[in-house]
């Protein structure tokens, strides 16, 4: 398999997460957040699902960005269907079936983000030296 599955009008954001995947930075803070956020020894929990308690979106993100550049497309897939499902479900300004902007889904995408990692975790995703 190659690229992310389309359900429908789905481009705009397969587009953002082919972009963030090819980003060596933002792939390697994934992976540093993935290690440092959770208790040593400890899988993250800090998720929430239909069965209960699961990994949050930013280490699902990591997961997909891992199994992605592995080429285990049968690990990351799932994943990457229940996160495209959770993360910014509500967000189409455009109404569900219409066309979105990928750079608007991008920056909706980096704010829910930021907002769901510890504040002490959000300088290396600052976007200006500023921002808080």
């Amino acid at each position: 398999t190659v690229g992310f599955p389309n359900g429908g009008v789905d481009c705009y954001r397969n587009v953002v997460f082919q972009m963030i995947l090819h980003m060596p930075i933002f792939y390697n803070w994934l992976l540093w957040y993935k290690e440092h956020h959770a208790p040593k020894g400890q899988n993250c929990n800090l998720g929430s699902s239909e069965e209960g308690p699961s990994e949050c979106q930013v280490c699902q993100l990591a997961e997909i960005s891992q199994a992605y550049w592995e080429g285990e497309t049968e690990s990351w897939i799932p994943t990457f269907e229940s996160l495209a499902h959770s993360l910014l479900q509500d967000w189409k300004p455009g109404g569900v079936d219409s066309e979105q902007d990928p750079a608007e889904y991008f920056e909706e995408l980096f704010k829910a983000i930021r907002h769901s990692t510890k504040p002490m975790m959000h300088v290396i995703l600052s976007l200006s030296p500023t921002e808080d």
